[in-house]
Formats: structure tokens, C-alpha cells, sequence
């Protein structure tokens, strides 16, 4: 659980340290708060739950017609070295559009993904490095996805609202806790009654049928070598993202996992509503407000945002108040140190030699 001494809790943006000794819950927002990220742009409408499914079916038609009107649009503001989308192939790549930068990024800085979800408007990732390389590798994904949801789209400029968060997560239970936070956050968020029925994109271990998932994208490298042909079906390729359990519960059968897994949401979404309520001890169904439902999630337009955006202060940690005290008693001296080491480089000292896991800062240059 996350420390809820004023030790924990973020006042500012603290100095990113990569390290592979532990996992990281990472939050990145649109700007503005946009809907950017809808399910029809980013996701199949395909949710684990066959409730949902079939509600999600039940719009798929209206969810075309929107795609193709977007799409229409798109390509009359496209230059010629920008391909022109049909339907088909828009369907295609927006049903992977998440998914495959994900993949993709996996495959590249091989990271473990734990738990991935993608709302309307920002993203909740628990994954941990092997080669001390989340920048990196939140680049690269955040890079592919900008470059899908503008392609179906015709905008332009940045998606995301700043740099994202990437909070340590210190010890076994603070690890499921955000677990069970990541994919349960849909009916967290009050927009349905199950996480499961969410028709955006919401991946864990055990959550869902397999845990080794392909997705759809279309490789443009390879299609500006080809002299930029219209047809652009021979240069969708596909993406495997492998989803593994957490740490403490490698090796544990796959059911028992799964079972776990809803333990982790339903504490999650209980220590939500209990907040939200003041830390009430009524019981979650007696909260009369009813969920939004995935007819308006569907029907949501795409550059609105919610009416009342949720900005919380994040901790700089999760995890046992004491585990988070040293965490950030040794961040406050690993900052002295680089704030040291930073000024001799910024000085003409150019051999200093920065601490493991940290950055050079940039130089300031004349105009």
C-alpha cells in the first residue's frame, strides 16, 4: 500500500533514477485531458467480459461510421508522403493501436509487462526493466502510439500532456495493490460495473484467455521504401506482447493467479470508494451513483474531456511507509550528489562521471 506520511507524497517532479530492482507504476496523460485514447482508436471494442462483448457489438456499426467520417477527414489533410487510409485498413491498425506500440517497445528494450490499461484519456502501466531503460522504452511507445492515433486522425503535434510518472513500487504487497489498481482502474473510474466489460484495452496476467498477445500495425518505414504505394495491406506487420505475473507469484498455477487477480481489484476498488467517500465505513453498494455505462463510453467524442479531471498528488513511492522513507531518504541524497556533479559539468568539467541510473543534464546554449 502506498505511504501516507507527507514523506510519500510527490510535491514536485523528483529526479528519474532507472534501476531494474524494482517494478514501476507508470501514468502518462493526454493533453488536455482529450479523449485521445478512445476504444474505437485504440482497441478492438473486443472486452474480456461476453456481457460486454455483446453490447460492444451491438455499437460496432455506429463505431464505424464514426471511424470512417474521422478517416474521411484525415486524408484530405494529408500531404502525399502520408498514407491515404481506407476503412479496412483503419479498422485494422486502430483495433491494435495500444497494443502494438506496447509490443513493439517489449520487444525492442525487453521489458516485463505486467498490467496495461489504456483509458479514454491517459494510460496505467506496472512493468519492470532488465537493462535499466524505462525512459527509453516509454519513448519508444509513447513515439508509435502518437504516430497511430495521428494518422487516424489528421492531427497534429504532441499527444501527451507532459512527461509521465514512473513511482517505485517497493515490496510484494504494494506490488499486487497496484496490480489490482491497474486493471481494476475502469470500474474504479465508475464507468462500469466490471472491469472486465471495458471496451478499451485492459491487459494483466490472468485477466485475460492468453498471455502471449499479436497485434496489427502498419510499418511506414517499410512502405516509403516501397516508393509509397496505395495499397497499404502488404505493410501491416504484426507485434507480440508477452504479459508475465508479478514477481512474488512467479511459478504459481495460472488459475490460482487469476483468482488472486480479482482479490487484488475488488480491495482495489473498495480502498477507492472508500476514499472518495471521506473513508466511510458504509459499504461500497450502498454508493447510489450509477456507472456510466459503455453505450457513453462508446458515444464519448473524441476531443472532449471529462467535465471534472481527476488530478491527484502522487506518492513518490508505494510501498510500507518504512521502505518508503529510505527510498526517499536515499533519493534525497543521490540528488545532492547529482546537483554537485551536474554544476562541475556545467562548468567545463567534462569527464565528471554522473550516478548509475541517472542523466547528463543539458547544457544551456547561447541563442
Amino acid at each position: 500500500m502506498a505511504s501516507q506520511g507527507a514523506i510519500g507524497q510527490r510535491r514536485s517532479r523528483p529526479l528519474r533514477v532507472e534501476s531494474n530492482d524494482h517494478p514501476f507504476f507508470v501514468t502518462s496523460r493526454i493533453v488536455e485531458e482529450r479523449f485521445w485514447l478512445h476504444p474505437i482508436l485504440t482497441s478492438a471494442l473486443e472486452p474480456p467480459n461476453r456481457q460486454g462483448r455483446r453490447l460492444c457489438d451491438r455499437l460496432r456499426r455506429h463505431a464505424d461510421k464514426r471511424l470512417d467520417k474521422l478517416v474521411k477527414r484525415a486524408n484530405a489533410l494529408r500531404s502525399p508522403t502520408t498514407p491515404q487510409l481506407t476503412l479496412e485498413v483503419a479498422r485494422e491498425i486502430a483495433r491494435s493501436a495500444a497494443g502494438a506500440a506496447l509490443a513493439r517497445a517489449q520487444e525492442r528494450y525487453d521489458v516485463e509487462v505486467y498490467g496495461f490499461v489504456v483509458m479514454c484519456n491517459h494510460i496505467h502501466l506496472l512493468c519492470q526493466t532488465r537493462h535499466k531503460n524505462l525512459a527509453a522504452f516509454m519513448g519508444y511507445f509513447k513515439a508509435r502510439l502518437t504516430d497511430t492515433v495521428n494518422l487516424l486522425t489528421g492531427k497534429r503535434g504532441p499527444l501527451w500532456a507532459r512527461r509521465y510518472d514512473a513511482e517505485p513500487v517497493l515490496g510484494d504487497e504494494a506490488c499486487a495493490d497496484r496490480m489490482g489498481y491497474t486493471a481494476g482502474n475502469p470500474s474504479q473510474a465508475n464507468l462500469v460495473d466490471d472491469a472486465s466489460d471495458w471496451p478499451g484495452l485492459n491487459l494483466a496476467y490472468g485477466l485475460t484467455k492468453t498471455q502471449e498477445l499479436s497485434f496489427t500495425y502498419l510499418d511506414r518505414t517499410a512502405w516509403h521504401r516501397a516508393k509509397r504505394p496505395g495499397d497499404l495491406r502488404p505493410f501491416l506487420e504484426q507485434a507480440t506482447l508477452v504479459l508475465s505475473p508479478i514477481p512474488s507469484c512467479e511459478g504459481m498455477d495460472p488459475e490460482l493467479y487469476r483468482q488472486s487477480l480479482h482479490t487484488w481489484m475488488e480491495q482495489s476498488l473498495a480502498k477507492v470508494r472508500a476514499s472518495k467517500r471521506g473513508g466511510s465505513a458504509r459499504r461500497s453498494d450502498d454508493d447510489p451513483k450509477p456507472t456510466l455505462g459503455i453505450d457513453a463510453i462508446v458515444q464519448a467524442a473524441f476531443d472532449t474531456r471529462p467535465r471534472t479531471p481527476s488530478f491527484r498528488r502522487r506518492p513518490y513511492a508505494h510501498g510500507p511507509p518504512e521502505r518508503v522513507r529510505e527510498h526517499c531518504h536515499a533519493t534525497l541524497t543521490l540528488i545532492d550528489d547529482f546537483t554537485s556533479r551536474s554544476q562541475r559539468y556545467r562548468d567545463g568539467q567534462w569527464d565528471v562521471e554522473f550516478p548509475e541510473g541517472t542523466y547528463r543534464p543539458p547544457l544551456m546554449r547561447a541563442a
